[in-house]
């Protein structure tokens, strides 16, 4: 039985490592069921006592059930709930498992050929990154980095990962004492180092530099033992061979705030942490699981693109500060504090390595934060908090029966979230149909799906534009009053989104008497949030619909400039053939405007450059194309149109590279109806803050 538990637990450890990084589907949570049934097994069988880590652990468990009589977003906070239980079903499996030494190395075994698996298949990423970069002819690639995303895990949560991945490869190395066993052990290190090294980020430079520190010391009475010299010998020849094949790159990343996207990313990162004081104040108990890039979407007034969006937080302070409030925040701080006077009374050097390990993650961490996102991330970070608990469990065991008899909890934690799950999935569902019913124009059928949903944000968002759509489809007054009321519940859940506000201004818009007096709430609206097209769109239609000729020309130059790919939409040809004296006046202002150099933004002038190119400006659109390419040179758009540019100059070579390097980093060229335009990017967020497809309108 003993034999069987053990092969089993090291299994089972390492194919729920493997899952994260496949996107196994299991909507039944059968990983959370094994786990549950193995831990039930192992409380009845031994005896167990709670540390004060664990108990750390529970309480951050039970307030973030509490979290849900506060939650703004019922979808995100279930879903964070979920992820919740399986990390601490997964860490109280580890903690009462992990008996030994035998159990440990195999356990780090099984982690290691796990990594080493990886690391294999992100090579083979990374020669295509090079490759992609490679034919588009650039010589560095610093500028191009976000491309990398081995199996499909974006780049910079792939560069925290190697921290993790490299702490559990020297753990195995600690406890290792087969000296064949240990060169595998190095080669995988080596392939961790290798991949922290071509992450070109700052955050990942400083932290290693940390991580060195760190181990020196700890290991600085046995540094010249033999384990310890094979690894800082060939991490050092290692070293010495990067920055002989990459040194443009390595000086472009230790430049900290010389290139433009560094200081594009400074300064986004210095706005977001001034505006977590405001947020706080505003929600001092938390906005929820999952909100933070919902809540600062709407406090940095950010445009209704999908280009440039991020699901991370730049700092974890202040994403706990913000989804977490104050109460949580202060748990998570008691949390750190536990354990860091755990490690200070064990005194132990397989202690202090993981905690330096810990150390170095949090470091991580407040340059670009995954911990509350990354199921992946927390999974390793239990891991070393169970091993490091280790010789406290061996402490306490003994003989005699088990006082306390709750084998069912770890069931009823899987029953729980079998049936968050299955109710997610069946609103979803249900959404799903009615989307492809609205999709279709099946009005009936759209009605019938969706007011089968819970009355929760996203669905009720979704039963507001379906009414809409029936009102522009049947005229009917009916549906005005109910979209108003199923759009203002979903204000009233979740104030974060501010489309709803939008929504209901098109709703007095269309009642009748009203039409015309919502302008001054439109024009707010308009002028909170600049960037978003979708508000500037409907300021001009409304103007143009008044006869306000000046302003309407003025509201669609404004358009355009914010979104160049107006000029090739089927609206504009349309809108030439019935109104060809309006649309000289906008191409008139439009042409006053791109005269004037723009603000030394690189994507202000790569628009710019594609207004002055759609108006025949070739000159202007060169000169804006190729300042706004020298500044920020990954602007896909940019690189397209500067093809189309060189193609009508006749230099077919210049062009098809210009093109090549255009589709290598994206670029969409497709015709887009107006709509897609319009409101578009607001379905692709929909998707990130809700988990489900939004209704057309």
């Amino acid at each position: 039985m003993k034999g069987f538990v053990y092969g089993g637990g090291i299994v089972l450890f390492s194919l729920l490592f493997l899952m994260p990084y496949f996107y196994v589907y299991d909507p039944f949570f059968i990983r959370g069921l094994f786990l549950s049934l193995f831990l039930s097994f192992l409380m009845k069988k031994r005896k167990i006592r709670f540390s004060s880590i664990d108990g750390c652990l529970l309480l951050i468990f039970l307030f973030s059930g509490i979290s849900f009589y506060t939650a703004t977003n019922i979808n995100a906070e279930i879903t964070a709930f979920v992820q919740s239980s399986y990390i601490l079903l997964y860490y109280f499996v580890l903690r009462f498992w992990l008996e030994g030494m035998k159990e440990i190395r195999g356990l780090l075994s099984g982690y290691v050929v796990c990594i080493g698996l990886l690391s294999i298949l992100a090579t083979a990423f990374f020669y295509q990154f090079l490759k992609d970069v490679h034919e588009m002819e650039f010589s560095s690639l610093y500028d191009f980095r976000f491309l990398f995303q081995p199996l499909g895990v974006p780049s910079n949560e792939w560069a925290s990962l190697q921290i993790l991945f490299g702490g559990i490869t020297l753990l195995a190395l600690h406890y290792c004492r087969d000296m064949k066993r240990r060169k595998w052990i190095v080669g995988v290190g080596i392939l961790v180092f290798l991949q922290i090294l071509w992450s070109f980020s700052r955050g990942m430079y400083l932290s290693m530099l940390v991580w060195g520190i760190g181990i020196l010391f700890i290991a600085r009475k046995t540094i010249m033992r033999r384990g310890y010299r094979q690894v800082l010998g060939t991490s050092f020849l290692v070293l010495i061979v990067f920055l002989f094949v990459y040194p443009q790159e390595v000086k472009q990343t230790l430049k900290m705030n010389e290139t433009v996207s560094q200081q594009r990313s400074i300064d986004s990162r210095l706005n977001m942490w001034n505006l977590t004081d405001t947020i706080i104040k505003d929600y001092p108990w938390g906005t929820g699981s999952f909100t933070y890039p919902m809540v600062m979407d709407k406090y940095l007034q950010q445009d209704n693109r999908a280009e440039g969006y991020s699901s991370y937080a730049t700092n974890l302070i202040s994403q706990l500060l913000v989804e977490k409030g104050v109460i949580g925040f202060i748990l998570y701080l008691f949390f750190a504090v536990v354990v860091l006077f755990y490690v200070v009374q064990r005194k132990e050097k397989k202690i202090w390595l993981v905690f330096i390990i810990l150390l170095v993650f949090l470091f991580r961490e407040q340059t670009f934060s995954v911990f509350l996102n990354s199921t992946r991330v927390q999974l390793l970070i239990y891991t070393l908090l169970a091993l490091m608990q280790v010789s406290l469990v061996d402490e306490f065991q003994n003989e005699g029966k088990q006082r306390w008899h709750f084998y069912f909890l770890p069931l009823l934690i899987w029953g729980t979230c079998l049936m968050s799950n299955l109710w997610i999935d069946r609103n979803n569902r249900l959404n799903a149909k009615s989307c492809l019913a609205a999709q279709n124009e099946e009005w009936n059928k759209a009605v019938d799906e969706i007011e089968k949903t819970e009355r929760i944000a996203p669905y009720l968002i979704n039963r507001g534009l379906v009414y809409l759509n029936l009102y522009d489809s049947l005229s009917d007054e009916q549906y005005l009053e109910k979209a108003d009321i199923v759009l203002e519940e979903a204000q009233k859940q979740n104030p974060y989104d501010v489309q709803p506000d939008y929504y209901r201004l098109m709703i007095r818009d269309r009642e009748k008497g009203k039409e015309g007096k919502n302008l001054p709430e439109l024009k707010r609206l308009a002028a909170r949030y600049p960037d978003k097209l979708l508000y500037k769109w409907t300021l001009y239609e409304w103007y143009y619909r008044k006869q306000d000729w000046g302003n309407a020309a003025t509201s669609l130059k404004d358009c355009v400039l914010e979104v160049p790919r107006i000029l090739d939409a089927k609206y504009w040809k349309k809108k030439t053939a019935e109104d060809a004296d309006f649309i000289r006046d906008v191409e008139s202002l439009l042409k006053i405007e791109i005269a004037k150099e723009p603000v030394e933004d690189p994507v202000v002038w790569a628009k710019y450059g594609s207004v002055s190119l759609k108006l025949g400006n070739l000159f202007l659109a060169e000169k804006y194309l190729e300042g706004a390419l020298n500044r920020l040179p990954n602007l896909s758009m940019a690189w397209h149109n500067l093809g189309k540019l060189a193609e009508m100059k006749g230099e077919k070579a210049v062009s098809t590279l210009y093109k090549k390097r255009a589709n290598i980093l994206g670029v969409r060229v497709e015709k887009f109806e107006l709509d897609r335009l319009l409101d578009g990017s607001y379905n692709f967020r929909f998707r990130i803050w809700y988990g489900c497809e939004k209704v057309k309108w």
